[in-house]
């Protein structure tokens, strides 16, 4: 059998996107499928091999096709440069796959129904459900809650999975607080409160922001932007906290270390924003479960999906003194910590990339 998954990302880049769509083609290759990755040729500031930049087995192929990328000229709307981007590689990808079959056609991206038919569609966001011309094959969701109003929209409820995000296990627990604290420079004698992953508002990291100042005995660190925008906003946010430390994107290799230097791990999404609130599967919660660190969530739908009562300790959403009170609960109960962090890697051992891509291609067979 031979999978063609088709995505407009760049190749390698830093969103949670990329992340996902690389390790599900590695979990299924693992699986003893051929997989193709179609993606477009784009101007990339990364140079780094996809592969090297993953860390990911070099077990399936990443095919380029022509397309039209304007991002780079500045006076260009984003949305004209979105929209030229996706329908000029749509259409280079059915071109090549004139001459390039597969068996089966994995896609994210929301006007494939224009180009194919048959395709297993992934559905991660709102907007991917507002363009119903299609009868999919098959469908893939994060969230009990996308399963819904798909079948609400008159999608039959035996043709969509809900299958959550997951994890690299083998990528986690290899190195104690102590030593990656010393290797981050961070103190030995302070308690860590840690948030790595994107600054987008949605996310929530403006709340742990307000928080911080509520926390001077606490050092609260956020890493993790992909945007110098957001960076900056944080920032200035924060500006005049001396118990902060604020930077941006690191690496998939770095990214455990600094979980590992954490006391406690923060999940801070918003209720403010329907993708937060109901359909959001965040790739940092699985991350989280795998650092074995006990977790602080908002207690949002979309994260009760996977969390619980057993395995973290929820916030008010969007309110920085029920995250600071939260936090300061926490801290002062190490054997609850011990006992949510405990749960969480077991619970997590669910999550793999591996059980995903299984569990997907189990319901593709039916």
């Amino acid at each position: 059998m031979k999978i063609v998954y088709i995505s407009q990302i760049r190749i390698p880049t830093r969103n949670a996107h990329g992340f996902q769509i690389i390790n599900m083609c590695a979990a299924f290759a693992a699986q003893g499928i051929a997989v193709e990755l179609l993606v477009p040729w784009r101007n990339n500031l990364l140079k780094d091999d996809p592969f090297d930049f993953y860390h990911v087995p070099k077990n399936f192929k990443i095919q380029k096709v022509p397309a039209i990328d304007l991002y780079f000229l500045r006076f260009v709307p984003e949305k004209i440069s979105s929209f030229v981007l996706l329908f000029s590689f749509l259409i280079s990808a059915r071109i090549y796959l004139w001459f390039h079959k597969g068996d089966a056609l994995y896609t994210r991206e929301k006007y494939a129904a224009l180009f194919f038919k048959n395709f297993i569609y992934e559905i991660h966001m709102p907007e991917q459900m507002r363009f119903h011309g299609f009868k999919p094959k098959k469908v893939i969701v994060l969230t009990n809650y996308i399963k819904s109003e798909l079948v609400r929209l008159g999608i039959s409820g035996d043709k969509i999975l809900v299958a959550p995000d997951a994890v690299n296990l083998e990528m986690f627990s290899k190195v104690s607080k102590e030593e990656a604290r010393k290797r981050l420079g961070l103190p030995l004698d302070k308690s860590i409160v840690l948030y790595c992953g994107n600054f987008k508002v949605w996310k929530g990291v403006d709340t742990l922001a307000e928080a911080a100042s509520l926390l001077p005995d606490v050092l609260v660190v956020m890493v993790g932007a992909t945007k110098e925008s957001d960076l900056k906003r944080i920032q200035e946010k924060v500006r005049g906290c001396e118990n902060v430390i604020v930077e941006g994107f690191k690496s998939p290799e770095e990214l455990p270390v600094y979980l590992a230097a954490a006391d406690v791990l923060v999940l801070p999404n918003t209720a403010k924003d329907e993708n937060s609130l109901l359909f959001t599967s965040p790739l940092k919660l699985f991350e989280y479960m795998a650092a074995g660190r006990p977790i602080i969530a908002s207690d949002l739908p979309s994260l009760r999906e996977i969390l619980d009562n057993s395995n973290a300790i929820f916030f008010k959403p969007d309110l920085a003194k029920s995250l600071s009170e939260t936090t300061l609960t926490l801290l002062a109960h190490p054997e609850l910590q011990e006992r949510l962090a405990n749960q969480a890697l077991k619970d997590v051992e669910e999550y793999t990339w591996d059980k995903r891509a299984k569990s997907v291609m189990d319901f593709l067979k039916k």
